[in-house]
C-alpha cells in the first residue's frame, strides 16, 4: 500500500509494473479506478507528456496479440491479458481468474471491492497493489494504519519531500506549490495533496469547516455519560444490511456525542441488546429516532420511546446539521469499547460525508451525497438534528448561544431564530 503525494507516479508505477508482471508470469491483471468512465479517462485514453497513448508506451505492440478497445483489455502473445475497468463495477469483476491487481485511488474506491477480489488472489497466490494520497480519515487511512506494521505488507507514505526525478531535481517544488497558493488552492488541500495529511477534509465535503472548527476547538475531548441528562439514540438504515447509531445527550444549548457504533445485519432489538452490553449507560437511552419512512409498529424496546425524523429536503438537512455542529461535542476518549478513542468512526464520517464526484466532470460535484461508508454515521447524526431543530429534545435552543468563534459571515444577528414553512423553528443559516 502506497500513500504518495499527487503527481509522485502512482499509476506510472502501477502499469509499469503489471507490464513486467505480464510477461513474467502469465495470468490477468487488472487496474481498478474508483470509476469506469475515470479509467478510460485518465489512462486508457491518456496521453503522457511527449503527446505518446500512455498504455502503447508501457504495452508496446511487439508484446501484444490483440486490443479491444470496448472493453479496455489487452491480451499478450503469452495469454496473458491486462484490463482497466472501475472498482465501482467490482460485481462484473467477480469470477475471472486475476493475479494481480492496482487499485488506484483507492480512498474513493469502494471498499466492498477488495472483500469481493481477495479471495481469488489469496486462492492465485497473486498480488495487490493500493495506491492513493489521502482523502481524510476514511476507509483507505484506517487500512494503511492497520497494515503498516504488518509484516506480509509492504507499506510507504512518499510526501513531495522524500521524491527526485531521475536527474535529483524535486518531483514538484516549494515555487510550485507556492504557486497553487497563490491561485488560491486551500492549505488543508495543499497538505492533502502533497504531504499527505489525513486531517484535510475531502473534496466536497458537507462539513469541512464545522469540523476543521470543531476538530481545533475544545469540543472534541471528554465528555463522557453525563447521568443528570437525558440520553438519546439516532439511527440510520442507509442499506438493508447496516445500522447506524449515534448517542447523544442534550446539555443546554450543547449537544454532547457518547458513543456511536455500525451494527451488520442486526434489527433494531438486536442492536440495543450489543449496546447495552458495550456501553454501560446504554440503558440510559430514553428515547430512539428512527429514519422517515420506518415502520415503528414492527420495533420495540422496554423501556425505550420510538419516535420518526420529521421530513426534511435532504440540501436543507445537511445546512441544519451544519448549523447544529458548531452546538455539538464530541467525546474521543480512550474506552474499553473504543481502544483508540471513542466516536472516531463518527468524526471520520462527518469529515467524509461528501457530495458524489460528477462522472462527466470529475472537478464538480453533484447535489446529493456519495454512496460510500462513510454515509451511515453522519445520517445518524442527521437524523438527530433534525428531531432537535424541531424541538424535540428536553433542551432549549436559545436565542443567546454564542457563535463568535464559527460566524464568519454577516447580515444574520447572532442567535437569530427562524420559522421555516413547516413551522419548526430553526437557527438562520450563518
Amino acid at each position: 500500500m502506497h500513500i504518495w503525494h499527487r503527481r509522485a507516479g502512482k499509476d506510472s508505477f502501477g502499469l509499469n509494473l503489471a507490464a513486467i508482471e505480464t510477461q513474467r508470469e502469465p495470468g490477468n491483471y487488472w487496474h481498478l479506478f474508483p470509476l469506469q468512465t475515470q479509467a478510460k479517462k485518465a489512462i486508457w485514453e491518456g496521453l503522457d507528456g511527449d503527446g505518446r497513448r500512455i498504455i502503447d508506451r508501457v504495452f508496446p505492440g511487439a508484446i501484444r496479440e490483440s486490443t479491444l478497445q470496448n472493453d479496455m483489455m489487452i491480451k499478450f502473445k503469452n495469454n496473458s491479458t491486462w484490463q482497466m475497468a472501475g472498482s465501482d463495477r467490482y460485481n462484473s469483476l467477480v469470477g475471472s481468474n486475476v493475479r494481480g491487481v492496482v487499485f488506484s485511488e483507492w480512498a474513493l474506491c469502494n471498499p466492498v471491492s477488495w472483500d469481493y477480489i481477495r479471495p481469488i488472489i489469496r486462492e492465485n497466490n497473486g498480488w495487490v497493489i493500493f495506491i492513493t494520497t489521502y482523502r481524510g480519515k476514511n476507509h483507505a487511512y484506517q487500512m494503511y494504519e492497520n497494515l503498516k506494521e504488518q509484516s506480509d505488507w509492504f507499506c510507504s507514505k512518499l510526501t513531495v519531500n522524500d521524491t527526485r526525478r531521475h536527474d535529483g531535481t524535486p518531483v514538484l517544488t516549494k515555487a510550485d506549490i507556492q504557486a497553487d497558493r497563490d491561485e488560491g488552492m486551500s492549505e488543508s488541500m495543499i497538505q492533502q495533496e502533497y504531504y499527505c495529511s489525513p486531517e484535510a477534509s475531502h473534496a466536497g465535503a458537507y462539513y469541512s469547516r464545522g469540523m476543521f472548527d470543531l476538530n481545533a476547538s475544545k469540543r472534541r475531548g471528554a465528555f463522557g455519560f453525563n447521568p443528570r441528562l437525558p440520553l438519546y439514540a439516532a439511527f440510520d438504515r442507509s442499506t438493508a444490511s447496516i445500522l447506524a447509531c449515534v448517542m447523544v445527550q442534550p446539555d443546554g444549548n450543547m449537544h454532547n456525542i457518547v458513543g456511536s457504533r455500525t451494527f451488520e445485519n442486526m434489527t433494531v432489538q438486536e442492536s440495543f441488546a450489543e449496546l447495552r452490553e458495550l456501553y454501560p449507560f446504554a440503558g440510559k437511552i430514553s428515547k430512539a429516532i428512527m429514519p422517515p419512512g420506518a415502520n415503528l409498529d414492527h420495533i420495540a424496546v422496554p423501556g425505550v420511546e420510538f419516535e420518526l425524523s420529521p421530513t426534511e429536503p435532504l440540501v436543507e438537512g445537511i445546512d441544519i446539521v451544519r448549523n447544529h455542529i458548531p452546538l455539538t461535542r464530541i467525546d474521543v476518549q480512550i474506552q474499553p469499547w473504543a481502544e483508540e478513542g471513542n466516536n472516531i468512526d463518527l468524526i471520520n464520517s462527518l469529515q467524509g460525508y461528501r457530495a458524489e464526484a460528477d462522472p462527466k466532470n470529475l472537478e464538480m460535484f453533484k447535489r446529493l451525497p456519495e454512496f460510500v461508508p462513510e454515509i451511515y454515521l453522519a445520517n445518524a447524526f442527521l437524523h438527530y438534528c433534525l428531531f432537535a431543530n424541531r424541538g424535540g429534545t428536553d433542551a432549549e435552543w436559545s436565542s443567546d448561544i454564542d457563535y463568535t468563534l464559527n460566524d464568519r459571515g454577516a447580515g444574520v444577528q447572532q442567535g437569530q431564530r427562524m420559522t421555516t414553512s413547516r413551522g419548526y423553528k430553526r437557527h438562520a443559516r450563518l
